[in-house]
């Protein structure tokens, strides 16, 4: 690889934070949309800045109550699925977004209550493997298992299995903190 090369990629890489960060700007004052517009078609150079992307995106779609949205950011978490479990720092993270996705579906479609029943008992399952999947990680730094552990308890309380949500929440409770304790 050439320094222009490097250099272009690096720049690349800059642009795209920049533009992440005016999406996040945009849509901390209501601008979804704008957001969206913002990043959709940047490319991006490196797997942690595409998991960054979905998760902008997954956001976007929630507070839009978009679906298409959402369909999308499954897609683009299914199709470079494989190239991110590679990277085992980024695993527990995919899994988390793609388990977070399928909640946000089931949450959507209780919205329009349309099939709910159906539609949420495949989600709800699909979404709990993820999380399982995303503890399955040893050494997970303690913010990932606490969202991990927050995220199963909710789907499992949402599935009528209250023992099992319940457990999950103590153990999000056993999670030590990286805030030192004040005197």
């Amino acid at each position: 690889m050439t320094i222009s090369e490097l250099l272009g990629i690096i720049l690349s890489v800059d642009t795209f934070l920049v533009h992440l960060q005016d999406a996040r700007r945009k849509m901390s004052v209501g601008q979804y949309r704008e957001a969206f517009n913002l990043i959709i078609d940047l490319e991006v150079q490196s797997l942690s800045s595409l998991l960054k992307k979905i998760e902008c995106m997954i956001d976007i779609g929630f507070i839009l109550r978009d679906e298409k949205i959402l369909r999308y950011g499954i897609y683009l978490l299914e199709k470079h699925g494989s190239e991110v479990l590679e990277v085992e720092d980024l695993a527990p993270v995919y899994f988390l977004n793609l388990a977070n996705q399928y909640v946000n579906m089931v949450t959507l479609s209780s919205y329009n209550d349309d099939y709910f029943a159906y539609y949420s008992r495949n989600e709800l399952l699909k979404a709990r493997e993820f999380y399982e999947r995303a503890l399955s990680y040893k050494n997970l730094p303690v913010e990932l298992s606490y969202q991990i552990r927050i995220g199963l308890a909710r789907v499992l309380y949402i599935a009528g299995r209250g023992v099992e949500a319940l457990e999950q929440y103590q153990a999000s409770l056993k999670i030590p903190s990286e805030q030192p304790e004040s005197p």
